[in-house]
């Protein structure tokens, strides 16, 4: 997966000597995860994939980078063949805890699919 955005603020630890909110900057993102697909063991339902998945990724935010241990939850729905939607969330838990911008994040998404 990757991300783009853009961050208008970012809350600065007073563990870390921050001061509370303070200005954000561009975001990147890249992840690679892998996805075990359990909604077979829960119920019978051709049209729900539910999914758990872990995995490691690299973002960047202002000009700080860190590299993460990511865990992912999410939900397909499919309306039609070809058309879905997915809500997903992934958590990013960063590996040097100590940068101000570049730390422990989550993103959450919803999403319009198309499967051909």
């Amino acid at each position: 997966m990757l991300s783009f955005n853009k961050i208008d603020e970012v809350y600065e630890d007073f563990a870390h000597g921050g001061s509370g909110w303070i200005e954000g900057g561009n975001y990147t993102s890249f992840d690679v995860n892998g996805k075990f697909y359990f909604d077979e063991y829960i119920a019978e339902n051709e049209n729900i994939d539910a999914y758990a998945g872990l995995g490691l990724g690299y973002f960047k935010v202002a000009d700080e980078s860190n590299v993460s241990g990511n865990v992912t939850l999410g939900l397909r729905f499919w309306f039609t063949p070809v058309w879905g939607l997915r809500l997903q969330t992934l958590g990013k838990f960063a590996f040097d805890p100590d940068k101000v911008y570049a730390n422990n994040n989550f993103i959450h998404s919803l999403e319009l699919l198309y499967r051909f």
